[in-house]
């Protein structure tokens, strides 16, 4: 989440829309949201779904990496995403009240 904050606030100092409206409705700008995004979490992610396989295999002592797959990387994004998009649109609102 963290990483959510400090991307919102990249976003709002450059007057870029939130990150989840930008993803939704500006199609121009699409892949470039989607690439700093990934930039931002691919590491994160890894760690995610290596986490799942551990707890798995302590759990329930075998793995379903299908599971791991699906389960890490949305647990990471999903976060990420949505304190990105708040943080910008919480930015933005404090920075129209000062100025």
């Amino acid at each position: 989440m963290l990483l959510g904050v400090r991307g919102g606030l990249t976003d709002a100092r450059a007057g870029n829309p939130p990150y989840l409206f930008g993803l939704l409705f500006h199609a121009e700008r699409r892949s470039e949201l989607l690439r700093s995004g990934a930039a931002a979490i691919r590491t994160l992610v890894a760690m995610g779904v290596i986490l799942d396989v551990v707890f798995q295999l302590v759990l329930y002592r075998e793995v379903h990496p299908g599971a791991a797959v699906l389960i890490g990387p949305v647990l990471i994004s999903v976060p990420y995403a949505l304190s990105r998009a708040l943080t910008t649109r919480l930015a933005g609102w404090s920075g129209k009240k000062q100025g």
